[in-house]
């Protein structure tokens, strides 16, 4: 996660004042914080001169297989009661936790926790090390001392069948948090911006649906009360410890991790607001990760929710095997239970072991995130907003910050573990799973603005995109009939129905750039939830052009596997939720669009209705903007010199259009007389290019632009003369050459001495002579065919670059222009320089 520091008054003003409430204190009645379930286990909690394990219980292959097979499958709802059990049966064998528990007695480890699928126990450093195989060190790393195992703890030979692996016996941090960077925010999000963004429609409100965080840090939770009474919302929040944490550490920041819990908290509440939280708090060692993660898979398998979002990762070069193979099977065992797995790709680029909290670690490889690179998690990547040119977030490395390493940006790119999954198959990518799978809005200087510590702060980092996608997802399904059954595995569905998202093609996460279809920065892209939804609820919707010149479009309705549609009608106009007037057979291909008295729709937005009758005789209704617009766009065009050694120019161009926005330009620079220089199409982040040209050539730039309708707006033209710099003079007299670097053109001339000269003979009709003017400036005289004109160079204020014309002509001819040295200045003057930068001749 990354956050920008304390936003202006407008900010606080459009929150509704966030700052001004947070002072309050919260009363009793708003913090409706339910009894941990794991309070009555915090007793058996270790003491701090205990360290800790989890031995996780071996399944059958048959069984291990079958988890993998339900976890990759979609979960519907009347399945919802048969895939519970289904679960349950494929959990160890209950002679596999004996087999654990009778090894702990006979080795003097305490049990803290044991459940059908782990047992973690907890005893002295060396017994427990001594139990495993290893022997303990000590490591001082960023101002704390961490005991670990010298060796990884191995499955002893008594425990080989009943266990198949051992976690823990670490004290060091396992996973990392995204750490905050300062900077001024440029614009902020809200749940209202961000449902407008993604096309969320305002009634799913996440009702009746419950989301889990994954935390490895404590907090105040004071501030999502603060944000819920400023946004209208109300929190429905539980807190839930795992087995080690007492409810003590859920109030205690670990290394400033406290923001990333917030940050999860208000983005849920901001994109879900009536949806309930369940967030859990474990430790943040293996050990106390797979402790964690074994709960919430234990609290999935009974329905506690439907929905989870984790912001907290760590390098899959840098992952404990043993533990992430833990933290997979839970994984596995949630998606199979029906809940969506969401977590933040990274916010390194494709550089995600370039870790702050570890400025040790590789940051020069390119590598993925995990959990985002498991099979069964949709891993989030993120964008910078606005809408109308959202791009793949990438931002390039601060040269005053040493920990920025290759720049922050949205983490993605090949797994080195974990195989191509099937979804992805067809992509023509590699033989492994691909990061991130989707994205939304990330970057800190356009992120949420939430509450911290009292005050109001701007944040961003795929831990802002992976609650969003998980709020939203839980909004999504609070729309459906059935909302506290989850969608399960969603990642096969969204994978075959591109069209769900809008396509970003421009941005770049430092190793790849964002392109058209699937790319490592942005996965297949943002959502237009007026199609994701009833995709992921398994109802027909309506798929449109975005934009359209004509009163008719072609439409598509789009319907799930095993789901057929036998009529439908869509059309501007009011849905009939009952289907009233369809009958089989009506199949439209066309919408048409009201036209207005003058025989065109209205510019802008249009609302298409889709009635549908499916197979089984059910009605579903759906909507679908599109815009209107046949208004071409206006173009504009610039042009500038770029200071430098080399004469080089720099064209800027832009356009407006009222109706729909600009997405490509067609660009032509040529000097005159001759084919073009510089040509592109470029996309609407391409407004600008650099090319280097001729001294003293005059360029025509030529720009058309077209928007996203397709129109094509009339050509605009510019042109642009170049200067000669000093080094086309011929210059007579004691003169002194000058090469700066920050110069206009890289050098000037200079001379004090009377009588020193300098010439050049053009054709053209304009003549331009660059100067730079000082407080050691003398007089200037030139001569133009002969007839002189003198020029006062004395500038009180220092330094300045002028362009003095010297001559203008009715028609173009060829003139001699001499600039000579006169040798005498004013009394306020402390010298009699001349300094000559260039000259412009305009044909």
């Amino acid at each position: 996660m990354l956050h920008r520091p304390p936003a202006t008054l407008a900010l606080l003003a459009a929150l509704g004042c966030l700052l001004a409430v947070s002072a309050a204190p919260v009363p009793a009645a708003a913090t409706p914080v339910a009894p941990s379930p794991a309070a009555a286990s915090a007793a058996l909690a270790p003491a701090s001169n205990e360290l800790t394990a989890v031995l996780e219980l071996a399944q059958s292959p048959a069984s291990a297989a079958r988890l993998t097979a339900l976890a990759a499958t979609r979960l519907h709802p009347p399945q919802a009661r048969a895939r519970q059990a289904a679960v349950a049966s494929l959990r160890p064998a209950p002679s596999t936790r004996a087999a654990a528990e009778h090894f702990a007695a006979n080795h003097g480890l305490r049990v803290v926790r044991a459940d059908a699928w782990s047992v973690t126990v907890a005893a002295a450093p060396a017994r427990l090390a001594a139990a495993f195989g290893s022997t303990l060190t000590m490591t001082v790393a960023h101002g704390h001392r961490y005991r670990h195992a010298t060796t990884a703890p191995t499955v002893p030979a008594t425990l080989r069948g009943a266990v198949v692996g051992v976690v823990g016996l670490d004290e060091r941090p396992a996973m990392h948090r995204h750490t905050p960077l300062p900077g001024a925010p440029a614009g902020t999000q809200d749940g209202n911006s961000l449902r407008r963004a993604y096309g969320v429609p305002g009634s799913w409100r996440g009702a009746g649906v419950t989301v889990a965080t994954f935390n490895l840090s404590g907090w105040d939770s004071s501030d999502l009360y603060a944000y819920a009474r400023a946004t209208g919302a109300t929190a429905h929040l539980t807190e839930i410890p795992a087995p080690a944490v007492t409810p003590a550490d859920v109030r205690t920041p670990v290394d400033g991790g406290d923001i990333e819990v917030a940050l999860d908290a208000e983005a849920l509440l901001a994109t879900a607001p009536e949806a309930a939280q369940r967030a859990y708090f474990g430790d943040n060692s293996p050990g106390g990760v797979t402790a964690l993660m074994d709960k919430v898979a234990t609290d999935a398998e009974a329905h506690l929710f439907q929905v989870f979002s984790t912001s907290w990762g760590s390098c899959e070069k840098y992952t404990d095997r043993t533990g992430r193979a833990a933290y997979s099977r839970d994984v596995a065992r949630m998606v199979a239970a029906g809940v969506t797995v969401f977590a933040a790709s990274g916010d390194s680029g494709g550089y995600d072991c370039a870790d702050r909290n570890n400025p040790g670690h590789d940051n020069t490889t390119p590598a993925v995130d995990f959990p985002a690179s498991d099979a069964n998690v949709v891993g989030v990547g993120g964008t910078t907003l606005p809408a109308s040119a959202e791009r793949g977030w990438g931002t390039a490395p601060d040269p005053m910050d040493v920990l920025s390493y290759q720049g922050d940006g949205s983490g993605g790119g090949f797994s080195a573990i974990t195989l191509q999954p099937a979804f992805q198959q067809g992509l023509g990518l590699t033989g492994r799973r691909s990061v991130p799978d989707v994205a939304s809005e990330a970057d800190p200087s356009t992120g949420l603005a939430m509450f911290y510590q009292g005050g109001v702060t701007v944040v961003g980092g795929t831990s802002l995109a992976s609650p969003t996608w998980a709020g939203f997802t839980a909004a999504a399904l609070s729309a459906t009939s059935r909302p506290t059954v989850g969608f399960g595995n969603v990642l096969p569905a969204l994978y075959a129905h591109p069209s769900a998202f809008r396509d970003i093609t421009a941005g770049t996460n430092h190793v790849v750039n964002a392109g058209r279809g699937y790319d490592q920065v942005t996965g297949l892209g943002v959502p237009r939830w007026s199609r994701v939804g009833p995709l992921l609820a398994g109802s027909p919707y309506l798929e449109v052009a975005d934009y359209t010149r004509d009163k008719t479009m072609p439409v598509t309705v789009a319907v799930p596997v095993g789901t057929s549609v036998t009529a439908f009608r869509v059309g501007e106009g009011p849905a009939y939720a009952d289907c009233t007037g369809l009958t089989a057979g009506g199949r439209p291909t066309q919408a048409t669009l009201a036209a207005t008295a003058s025989g065109s729709p209205a510019q802008g937005r249009h609302t298409l209705s889709l009635d549908t009758l499916d197979n089984v005789g059910t009605c579903h209704v759906a909507r679908e903007n599109v815009t209107y617009d046949s208004i071409a766009p206006v173009a504009r065009v610039t042009f500038g010199l770029v200071t430098g050694r080399d004469t080089w120019t720099r064209a800027r161009w832009s356009a407006t259009d009222a109706t729909s926005p600009v997405r490509s330009y067609d660009v032509v620079v040529a000097r005159r007389g001759t084919t073009a220089d510089y040509t592109a199409t470029g996309t609407v982040e391409t407004r600008r290019t650099t090319a280097r040209l001729v001294a003293g050539g005059t360029y025509l730039t030529t720009v058309r632009a077209r928007d996203a309708a397709g129109n094509v707006g009339l050509p605009v033209q510019l042109s642009l003369t170049l200067p000669n710099d000093d080094r086309s003079l011929i210059a007579t007299g004691r003169w002194q050459r000058r090469t700066l670097a920050w110069d206009f053109l890289g050098s000037d001339l200079r001379s004090g001495t009377r009588g020193s000269a300098a010439t050049f003979r053009r054709t053209g009709r304009t003549f331009t002579v660059g100067v730079l003017t000082s407080r050691t400036a003398g007089w200037l005289d030139v001569y133009v065919d002969g007839v002189r004109t003198g020029y006062d160079l004395y500038e009180a204020t220092g330094l300045v670059r002028k362009q003095l014309v010297v001559a203008r002509f009715v028609r173009p001819g060829s003139h001699t222009v001499r600039l000579v040295v006169r040798g005498t200045h004013r009394a306020a003057s402390a010298g009699s320089n001349v300094y000559l930068d260039f000259f412009t001749v305009v044909p």
